[in-house]
Formats: structure tokens, C-alpha cells, sequence
């Protein structure tokens, strides 16, 4: 028991010396943060979770903004607490995956490489330190594989229950979490037909449905959104055209993955995925493990659009952590032991130089100025990345959903302060051209603010001339 408690302070421990000391400003405010900080601030005000900077987004998988908002409601809004929420789910994930490897009967030196490889891969880090759902996603993810395997070993209903809940409540995080859902379903239905059993199956099913009721309950009444919204709104979360959503999904990988930077660890993590495969007579549970990551992946290759395909790869490549922990636990070869060692080591080394090399306390600077000259309710247009910076206002992105009809040369009229920044990373999008064109020209207007930062370039400030 003294061993479990020092592998898990140890390993919470070392998460929050590499995530929190530099959190506000060791990377710049990505698109997506504001998206669900938004919804998240607003619930702390009194209000329903509901998306006012862009219109939508955020609102509707709601439970990483509820999250965030109770954070805001007790200890009051900054940029550090709403990623500091995604922190605290990768604390709870160390615990939950270390719950998942004794549960498996893993001896202490394979949980703590599995709970290191956690802390070490790239895109785990990321998402411990971004203000996005993946974080409470993954998270929920692995408590439903803790209590799936807990069914798997004690055929007990609560078990399998529990599993359903935690997938209901993935889904209301995060969409992407479905493909997990579908691979410990197919494990049940498997179980169903072997035992011919069916109450665990309808134990699983049942709170997943209820999720589903909640997620359209919210998305049509709460929210508002009408059958025309999703049909032209959400069409991009599914791939309608199967064939080229495949394709679009190979490139993004390609891209994104094997052609980039990320090689480094999605290639040897892959690897061992499917490495996994050839496994199943020498090490079952990799077999296993990698079975279920590989469903995960290709199923969501078929049923997910490219966009934010990318982000799917947490609920794949920690089906790769068990199989390091598997390797680890079988293995007696010390060449083995060392490279694996030293490739996370490196691995985490890697994490602490980029977040370094992007540090700049730009992110807490803006904060503090922008605030300071732009007054609370004040109406003001900007990228939708510096919402974060001025909560308190009536901030609408420039991605905001205009209506059809709208005249944006009428825009600068509705609005008494605009925001600009040179790295604007929408500018492919002819209409968010058109608006900073046309903000940028607009002649009633005054530059107040301006600085230079190496993440978002150029910052300006313009002032209506009537609200001075």
C-alpha cells in the first residue's frame, strides 16, 4: 500500500512540475481554449453553458465547460485556472490508469512505466495544459476501461454499469470518445453471446442512451438550435461521404503525424499498437489492448470528418501505454528496459525545451493591459483567441457564425472597440479577411493599443472614435 501511494504522489508530483509553473504563458491561447472557456465563464455568471463569442461551440458536449465553470464560480475566472481544470483531469487520469495496471496485476515497475509514458508523451502533455475537453475526456475514457475490466474479471452488472455511465459522461465531453464506446459495446455484445446473458448489456446501454437524450434535450431546447442548425452546422462532426472523409483523415495523419514532428512518438507508439496484433499467444492482454486501440482508430477513421481528426489519437495511443506496460511486465531483457527508459525520457526532455522556447509571459501581459484600457460590457470584435484576455466585455470573435445576410462593411458601426493581431491563424477564410480589411479601414476609429509578440505578431488596439 506505501508503494502504491509514493508511485502515485510521485507521478502527480512530477505532472505538476512540468505543467503548472509556466501554464498561462508557456504556450499561446489556441482557437479552441476560448471556444470552451466561454460557455464555462458565462455558467459562472448565472447563465446557461452557452457559446457567446462565436455563437456555438463549447456548449453542446457540455461537461468540460460545467467543469470549468464551477472552478470559475468558486475561485473566480483567469487564463491559468481554466487550464489549470485540465491539469486536475490529468491528475485524477494518473490514478485512474494506475487503478487499470493493478487491476491488471501488474507489478510496480510496469505501473510506473505506464504511468511515466502518460507524463511523457507529447500529446498527453498538451492536453494537461490546454483549456480543451480531451483532458476530462481521456480521463473519464479510462475510468470506463477500469470498470470493463473490472466486469471482465467479477461478472458483475454495477460494474459494467458504471462503464456505461463514464462512456455517457465521455460523450458529453467530447463526441470523439463514441469510437471507445463502440469498442468496450462490441466487448459486451461478445461477452452477451458467449453467456447468453443480456442484463449487462442493457446495463451498459442504458446510461449511454439517457447521455444521448440529455445531448439532444440540451441542443434543441436549451440551446436553441434548430433541425436546419444541425443539419448544416454539425454536418462536419460526421463523415457523409465515407469514402472521402477516409481519405481526408489518411491525409490529416500523413500531415499531421508521419510527415511532422510528431513522428517521433506517433510512429514508435503505432508500432506498437499493431505490433500488439502478433501477440496472441505470447502476451494475450497486448493482443487485447492492442485489438481495442486498433477498432478505436479504424472506426473512427470511417465515422469522424477530418476536422479535429487529430485529436482523436488520446483515446488511441493509451491502448500503446498498456502495451509498454505489458512489455515492461514480461519482458527480462535489459536492452529493452534501457531503450524504453531512455526514448521517454527523451520524450519528456522534449516537452520541457518546446515549452520553453515558447514561453512568453505575452498571454498574462494582454491580460493585465487589455484590460486596463478596455472597460467592462464594452462591444469589441477581435480574433476570438483574445477573448480570454477580456471576459468581461461583449466580445464576438471574428469566426463568429454571422447570419448569411450579414454587410460586414456595417460591422465596425455595431462594435466600439476592434482587435488585431497579424498571425491571425484564419486568414484562409475570405470572410475573416474581409472583416479585418474592413476594420482595419475603417476611418472612424483610433489605434490605442499596440505591441509585438513572437506568438501572435502584431497586436493592435483600434478605438471608435465616439467612444473615447
Amino acid at each position: 500500500m506505501k508503494k502504491d501511494i509514493f508511485i502515485i504522489c510521485i507521478s502527480c508530483a512530477l505532472l505538476l512540475l512540468i505543467e503548472v509553473p509556466l501554464l498561462t504563458d508557456s504556450r499561446p491561447i489556441t482557437s479552441d481554449e476560448p471556444w470552451y472557456t466561454n460557455p464555462a465563464y458565462n455558467f459562472s455568471q448565472g447563465q446557461l453553458i452557452h457559446n457567446t463569442n462565436v455563437g456555438s461551440g463549447g456548449d453542446s458536449n457540455f461537461m468540460f465547460p460545467l467543469i470549468q465553470g464551477i472552478l470559475f464560480t468558486i475561485f473566480g475566472y483567469s487564463i491559468f485556472l481554466a487550464r489549470f481544470a485540465s491539469v486536475l483531469a490529468g491528475l485524477f487520469s494518473i490514478v485512474a490508469l494506475f487503478k487499470i495496471l493493478k487491476q491488471l496485476a501488474l507489478p510496480n515497475r510496469a505501473v510506473g512505466f505506464g504511468l511515466f509514458a502518460l507524463l511523457a508523451i507529447p500529446i498527453y502533455h498538451s492536453i494537461f495544459r490546454y483549456a480543451r475537453p480531451e483532458s476530462w475526456a481521456l480521463l473519464f475514457v479510462l475510468i470506463a476501461l477500469l470498470f470493463l475490466i473490472k466486469y471482465l474479471h467479477v461478472s458483475s452488472n454495477k460494474n459494467i454499469f458504471i462503464a456505461g455511465m463514464f462512456c455517457a459522461l465521455g460523450f458529453l465531453t467530447h463526441p470523439f470518445t463514441l469510437s471507445v464506446s463502440m469498442a468496450i459495446g462490441f466487448v459486451v455484445l461478445f461477452q452477451f453471446i458467449k453467456n447468453k446473458k443480456v442484463l449487462p448489456l442493457i446495463a451498459f446501454a442504458i446510461p449511454i442512451i439517457i447521455s444521448g437524450a440529455i445531448f439532444i434535450l440540451n441542443f434543441f431546447y436549451l440551446l436553441g438550435h434548430s433541425r436546419t442548425y444541425v443539419l448544416l452546422k454539425r454536418v462536419n462532426s460526421i463523415n457523409t461521404d465515407i469514402f472521402d472523409g477516409i481519405g481526408k483523415n489518411i491525409m490529416l495523419i500523413l500531415n499531421s503525424y508521419v510527415l511532422d514532428k510528431n513522428a517521433i512518438y506517433f510512429l514508435p507508439l503505432m508500432f506498437l499498437l499493431v505490433f500488439g496484433l502478433f501477440l496472441k499467444k505470447s502476451n494475450k492482454r497486448a493482443f487485447n489492448s492492442s485489438l481495442m486501440g486498433c477498432f478505436v482508430f479504424c472506426t473512427s477513421l470511417v465515422l469522424f470528418s477530418s476536422s479535429g481528426f487529430d485529436m482523436l489519437m488520446p483515446y488511441v495511443l493509451v491502448f500503446s501505454i498498456f502495451n509498454i506496460a505489458f512489455i515492461i511486465a514480461s519482458t527480462r531483457s535489459k536492452f529493452i528496459f534501457v531503450a524504453i527508459s531512455t526514448y521517454l525520457i527523451l520524450l519528456l526532455a522534449a516537452n520541457i525545451y518546446y515549452d520553453i522556447k515558447k514561453f512568453e509571459p505575452m498571454n498574462s501581459l494582454l491580460a493585465r493591459e487589455l484590460e486596463a484600457i478596455v472597460p467592462e460590457n464594452a462591444k469589441i470584435i477581435g480574433p476570438v483567441e483574445f477573448w480570454m484576455f477580456l471576459p468581461k466585455t461583449q466580445f464576438k470573435a471574428t469566426i463568429y457564425r454571422w447570419p448569411q445576410e450579414v454587410d460586414f462593411r456595417q460591422l465596425p458601426l455595431e462594435f466600439d472597440y476592434f482587435l488585431l493581431f497579424s498571425r491571425d491563424r484564419h486568414n484562409k477564410n475570405r470572410y475573416i479577411n474581409k472583416i479585418n480589411d474592413t476594420l482595419r479601414q475603417y476611418s472612424g476609429s483610433k489605434l490605442i493599443y499596440e505591441t509585438y509578440s513572437k506568438n501572435y505578431g502584431k497586436i493592435e488596439l483600434f478605438a471608435k472614435i465616439s467612444s473615447l
